[in-house]
């Protein structure tokens, strides 16, 4: 079942998200309250998939080490204030030396690059950072990238691009952080803080530069504080 934190962030996101579309095409958001859950043979086939090409993504951590643990307990708090179970989407944490990334894999899982870890040490940095990718799963842009890769990247008129995909994962992103929480008055200064630490490759087709994102967040704040406070009135209520 959702919780009410959830049912708020959705309305939100849904509202906010069509009124940022551009002319050229409007997002239909209207399947967000309903969380696709992965098959187990889909959650197999990201895990295969980890192990199968860690001579290019990494040789993965072990579930017990410091490093997964830490992911592990953020991921819990974010996908509790989303009201979701914890085990939907697992993650993995691989090392590949200085390469520090984060990303939804297979629309169904998140891998985070150990370098990533190391470089961004505050909690709530990390916090934003994987609830942006708690959002692209929750979008499913997994699917809507698979239609990229089959047509070579080149979208029609109606389809959306990668830049599209990060600008609305940033805006449900720290919805979802707030839900968790997290204080997002200062989710402008951590977005900038997180990515100032980020290897990114192809930037300038996949992602929106930096002062961009930090609009979307901007851009979603009075409604992300007003999940916050519904997330801190459900804690203290639920103590009761």
């Amino acid at each position: 079942m959702y919780s009410q934190r959830f049912s708020i962030a959705v309305f939100a996101v849904i509202s906010l998200s069509l009124s940022a579309c551009s002319t050229r095409h409007q997002t239909d958001l209207s399947f967000v309250p309903y969380v696709h859950v992965p098959e187990q043979s889909q959650l197999d086939i990201s895990e295969d998939y980890v192990e199968r090409r860690a001579d290019r993504i990494g040789s993965k951590l072990a579930e017990d080490s410091a490093e997964y643990q830490r992911v592990e307990r953020i991921l819990a708090r974010l996908t509790d204030g989303l009201g979701v179970p914890r085990a939907l989407w697992p993650h993995f944490v691989v090392d590949a030396g200085n390469y520090a990334n984060a990303a939804a894999l297979n629309h169904n899982s998140i891998i985070v690059y150990r370098s990533l870890l190391e470089r961004v040490e505050n909690d709530d940095s990390l916090a934003l950072i994987l609830a942006h990718e708690v959002a692209h799963l929750v979008l499913r842009h997994g699917v809507e990238e698979n239609v990229l890769v089959a047509s070579n990247f080149i979208p029609s008129k109606n389809e959306r691009t990668h830049l599209d995909f990060e600008m609305e994962a940033d805006r449900l992103g720290v919805i979802l952080f707030a839900a968790a929480g997290y204080n997002p008055r200062q989710a402008d200064e951590l977005l900038k803080d997180a990515l100032s630490h980020f290897s990114f490759d192809d930037t300038e087709r996949t992602h929106p530069m930096t002062a961009r994102r930090v609009q979307q967040v901007t851009a979603v704040l009075p409604v992300a504080l007003k999940v916050y406070r519904e997330s801190l009135y459900s804690t203290r209520a639920s103590s009761f």
